[in-house]
């Protein structure tokens, strides 16, 4: 799993570039899947459709993952044919 996070002090810029990568993999074929930050990271990814090979996992907020959670994706991490953003 690749991890990519935009953030930056100029959200509107955050936010376009934000946009464009999401739509860059939506015209991949890749599934966009978003996240809350209280969500059971484990099950989530791991819980795979037939029909999807690659997949976005969309975090926003990720300022409020616990320690617990980004230690389990840094572990977990290269298990996953997936991107987390």
């Amino acid at each position: 799993m690749k991890l990519v996070i935009v953030h930056g002090e100029d959200t509107k810029k955050s936010r376009e570039r934000f946009v464009t990568i999401t739509k860059g993999v939506k015209k991949k074929g890749w599934s966009v899947v978003f996240l809350k930050s209280d969500s059971n990271f484990s099950t989530e990814l791991t819980n795979k459709s037939l029909f999807e090979d690659e997949n976005l996992y969309v975090v926003e907020e990720a300022s409020k993952l616990s320690a617990t959670k980004l230690d389990w994706i840094s572990n977990n991490a290269e298990k996953f044919n997936s991107q987390l953003f």
